[in-house]
């Protein structure tokens, strides 16, 4: 099978592991486009080629997908990589709402998202949809084996009016048991912040998904304490409480949670090695692409696009 994979640039680098595995399965073709590349991929990639491959990957931000929709109806065999679809997909959010819009004159398209509050609204509207692991670079995020200087610590967001609620909940939680606090770094300074604590809280309430923080902080060796978002999407990421990480629903429940651990160091050690292995297997780069592949073999709708030439007709979704 033939498959044409088209993203930024920018991803290259936090894709690693992704496209090499994906290559090893299927005969690959990858486009890394500038941003100038990417708001007219019609340019970089015509219609003569696209029907040269049996499948066309894009993975680009919304923004770029609804103004190009034009094209994307032009394009047979396409499947979407969307992994940061909005909390709030409904009317009045711009372009969550285009997408919304869109997908239902592309049925003949499959729409690859990580679990989430997405999920439903999509099953809703009909769409051909599945689930994929968000993927973390295994090569930058992993345990250094390092001394965990910080037996517990919070990452918080930056300042940010709509998180003030999310930030207001870790600090409660930083008052009561008297825990180090950070705001998330970058790079290699956020690899070093998750190596040196052994246990890493986050909160993603507000979030339309669990962040790819979560998933970096176990693959680096903390146990996770994450605020439960729900029995669903728990079971479709592999998260078990006190297993592999430890969930939360309030401050109070963090506090009795974080005690115990402190108490009882061989439970700790074993959610930091099960939450480390459940990263890496089921949420790597390496593990995007082997689910990728799974879809990408699957038959797809019947094509019912536009020639290139009727493309214009649908200029309204820009």
């Amino acid at each position: 099978m033939k498959v044409l994979w088209l993203t930024l640039a920018d991803n290259k680098e936090a894709l690693y592991g992704f496209t090499e595995r994906l290559s090893q399965l299927y005969e690959l073709t990858c486009h890394w486009l500038t941003g100038k590349e990417a708001k007219n991929i019609a340019r970089i990639v015509g219609g003569p080629q696209i029907k040269g491959f049996d499948r066309v990957v894009v993975m680009l931000p919304l923004p770029l997908l609804v103004k190009q929709s034009a094209y994307l109806r032009c394009i047979p065999d396409i499947v979407l990589i969307q992994p940061d679809l909005p909390p709030a997909m409904k009317a009045g959010t711009g372009d969550a709402e285009k997408f919304l819009r869109l997908l239902p004159v592309m049925p003949w398209v499959r729409l690859l998202i990580p679990a989430g509050e997405g999920v439903s609204r999509l099953e809703k509207l009909g769409v051909d949809l599945g689930l994929v692991p968000l993927g973390l670079n295994a090569l930058w995020f992993r345990d250094n084996n390092e001394n965990r200087r910080y037996q517990a610590a919070i990452l918080a967001d930056p300042e940010n009016p709509p998180l003030r609620e999310r930030k207001s909940l870790l600090f409660d939680i930083k008052t009561q048991n008297k825990l180090q606090i950070f705001d998330i770094a970058e790079g290699q300074a956020l690899v070093d912040q998750l190596n040196q604590a052994g246990i890493v809280i986050c909160n993603d309430q507000g979030c339309a998904r669990y962040r790819t923080l979560n998933f970096q902080a176990m693959a680096c060796g903390a146990a996770l304490m994450t605020w439960d978002r729900g029995a669903r999407e728990n079971q479709w990421l592999g998260f078990e409480d006190m297993v592999n990480v430890v969930l939360y629903q309030d401050a109070r429940s963090a506090q009795a949670k974080i005690n115990f651990l402190k108490r009882h160091g061989d439970a700790l050690d074993s959610i930091r090695e099960s939450g480390k292995a459940l990263a890496l297997e089921k949420h790597s780069n390496r593990a995007l692409a082997e689910k990728l592949a799974e879809y990408l073999v699957n038959p797809l709708q019947r094509f019912e696009g536009d020639d290139i030439e009727d493309a214009l007709r649908f200029r309204f979704f820009r």
